[in-house]
């Protein structure tokens, strides 16, 4: 399915009730995490009481896909790529490009607008007055803003204020900690000050780890609920009623097909340790030319080719790399694998990083093999499932990988697994949202 035929789940006839405002810098009919989260997860608030109205970057024509362009405003602000073209950087600062070559000064605005909110926020501001008035017209009892980009806590603070309205942050990643950044001095400092004034009039904090949300509760004194990634549809291998799912059987076979669908991050976010288990099945013997099958779909894939060529180039045979493709079409092949591959964080801040992907993996029944340090979130929840195999070392990824192997060449017979599943389920995580935003709007109201 194509963006342009994307259409978002909604239900015009709302049980009645509260009405929460959701700021969301990424539009929810994007093929990006944050907006398949607001899909899977905000969209189902409503079968909780709730009325949802959307705020979002995008155009009048992009809220039709929302169901009720009446509930909906899409905004145009300035982006990234636009702020960082050749013609803006060398205009942006004075003199600057006639001293330093135009890419540098392309890079740092580029990350200056990812990282530090005012660019972004300039463009929701810039639209301040329509963004009010509809906001008022929409009556919301709650505001809720998510990110990244932080420049939608921006907006939802000022909304807040404005309309005298409870005000709840979702960060799915840390903001001055996030991993994918290492800083320190003064950009570092800024960003301190920067999260530390934003947050501090917020009513409630909202992530998706228990490690992140105790640094966030220790930096800002707020109540933090712990909001997981989930999976739609029905708990595998059960039918609506619990019973048991008989045509949900499937079986192993060679060549056993491993399945990674996500970016990569060298050197905190690869797949190495996986690639030193199969080459060390490979000198042993146990591992023979089209035993093992490993799929990678990734807008990494240009640099995890040279990755291989220059690290493993053995083990090429046995590699299948695609660009990335559509979430819809990623849940396809996610059902149709015999593993799928989860990787940790391993570098600084990453043991409350859980991947976005994981939710949908959990969805699918299917054997996860994560490679993770043991007290990482992904661990501990996988630790909790019937269908996770986290491991700790190339040792333990090799026997793993071995025993596969073995039911494999006898055509094991698996069933979806779904002990454990159901507090991962959007409809668990949705119903979880739904009392914690109805407990800040209750509390507020009372004061």
């Amino acid at each position: 399915m194509g963006l342009s035929q994307m259409h978002i789940p909604y239900s015009s006839h709302s049980a009645g009730g509260k009405t929460c405002l959701v700021v969301a810098y990424w539009a929810p009919w994007l093929n990006i995490p944050g907006s398949i989260r607001y899909r899977k997860l905000f969209s189902r608030l409503e079968r909780h009481g709730w009325e949802i109205r959307l705020l979002t970057v995008g155009s009048a024509r992009d809220c039709l896909r929302y169901g009720d362009p009446e509930r909906c405003l899409a905004v145009p602000l300035l982006t990234a790529r636009r702020l960082t073209s050749g013609k803006a950087a060398a205009c942006a600062i004075p003199g600057l490009a006639s001293r330093l070559p135009i890419h540098r000064v392309k890079a740092a605005l580029s990350l200056l607008v990812r990282r530090v909110p005012v660019p972004r926020t300039y463009g929701w501001f810039r639209q301040w007055p329509r963004i009010l008035a509809w906001s008022r017209r929409m009556a919301p009892d709650l505001i809720l803003s998510t990110s990244p980009p932080p420049s939608a806590h921006w907006l939802a603070k000022a909304l807040a204020a404005k309309l005298g309205k409870p005000w709840v942050a979702e960060l799915r990643d840390p903001w001055v900690d996030n991993h994918y950044y290492q800083k320190s001095g003064v950009f570092y400092d800024l960003e301190l000050w920067l999260e530390r004034k934003l947050l501090a009039s917020s009513d409630a904090l909202i992530t998706v780890s228990p490690q992140i949300a105790a640094n966030l509760a220790a930096r800002h004194g707020k109540p933090v609920k712990v909001i997981d990634h989930c999976f739609e549809g029905r708990t595998p291998g059960s039918c609506p009623d619990g019973a048991p799912e008989t045509a949900g059987r499937f079986d192993l076979a060679i060549p056993l097909t491993i399945l990674y669908t996500g970016r990569l991050y060298p050197p905190f976010l690869m797949p190495g340790m996986l690639l030193e288990a199969l080459d060390e099945l490979r000198r042993s013997g146990v591992l023979r030319p089209g035993d093992i099958k490993l799929v990678f779909y990734t807008p990494s894939r240009a640099m995890l080719s040279d990755w291989l060529a220059r690290e493993y180039a053995p083990l090429q045979g046995y590699c299948e790399l695609h660009d990335p493709v559509s979430n819809e079409q990623a849940l396809q092949l996610q059902r149709n694998c015999d593993l799928l591959l989860a990787l940790g964080w391993f570098g600084p801040r990453g043991q409350g990083v859980v991947t976005s992907k994981l939710g949908e993996y959990l969805g699918t029944g299917r054997p996860i093999l994560a490679i993770a340090s043991p007290d990482s979130r992904l661990s501990d929840i996988l630790d909790s499932v019937a269908n996770g195999f986290p491991v700790h070392s190339a040792k333990a990824c090799a026997a793993l990988l071995s025993e596969f192997l073995r039911l494999a060449r006898r055509g094991a017979h698996l069933r979806p697994q779904s002990a454990s599943l159901e507090r991962y389920s959007c409809r668990e995580q949705a119903s979880r949202l739904s009392q914690f935003l109805n407990e800040v709007a209750d509390h507020h109201a009372s004061m």
